[in-house]
């Protein structure tokens, strides 16, 4: 939006009212004189006179846990979706979507360049998950998972694969495909039984129960 049209809106002046205001110097975008048809955003602060018309909004982080049964959806004609399940009601981005029947780690965030960096397969950042199976896991069923599975039509990056125990195993991705985990399974005659995340970047579920919501830093993803 110009700050010219801002500035009609919400003082409900004229538009030579508000370029006199501007010309002036009264009009201080983050504490500098506005300049005419200036672009702002919901990040600016603006003032007019001394008096705030708009705050700067900061962005927000907060790691939850999301349990079995949400749904990762902002559609609020949804049940159970992100906004009536977190309590949060500003917009934002769920970074790190889980189906319905998994649970885990997810970062929820204003901030939508964090979005596409951690998003994005270019960049390589690790989601690390822990997924219950209902056959017995084999070597050659760990490293078929290792190297890649297609799925959709394309195979699936390599990855790190730990098997646990006979239906335990830990995988790490750099990548967020749809479903993945249980589409790789599934070509792999694997029914998966639990999946949760536990980490995203350097974020750790750690201790975190099934709808804990707690702010973190930027610098703790």
């Amino acid at each position: 939006m110009r700050i010219n049209a801002f500035l009609i809106q919400k003082l409900n002046k004229s538009s030579k009212e508000v370029k006199k205001l501007i010309e002036e110097s009264t009009v201080l975008i983050d504490n500098i004189p506005a300049v005419q048809k200036q672009k702002i955003t919901y990040k600016n602060s603006v003032e007019v006179n001394g008096v705030s018309l708009q705050l700067k909004s900061d962005y927000f982080y907060f790691a939850y846990y999301k349990p079995r049964g949400v749904e990762s959806t902002m559609n609020k004609n949804i049940d159970n979706n992100l906004y009536e399940s977190t309590g949060i009601t500003s917009k934002f981005f769920p970074i790190g979507r889980l189906d319905k029947d998994s649970e885990g780690l997810m970062i929820l965030t204003n901030n939508g360049a964090l979005y596409n960096t951690i998003i994005s397969p270019l960049k390589n950042v690790e989601k690390e998950y822990l997924v219950a199976v209902d056959k017995e896991l084999n070597n050659d069923l760990i490293s078929q998972l290792s190297c890649g599975v297609e799925i959709m039509g394309k195979k699936t990056k390599e990855c790190l694969v730990h098997k646990l125990d006979e239906y335990n195993f830990r995988i790490i991705l750099t990548e967020g495909k749809n479903r993945q985990i249980r589409r790789m399974c599934y070509k792999l005659n694997l029914e998966v039984i639990t999946l949760k995340r536990i980490r995203i970047g350097k974020m750790l579920l750690g201790s975190m129960q099934p709808k804990d919501l707690i702010k973190i830093a930027l610098s703790d993803i």
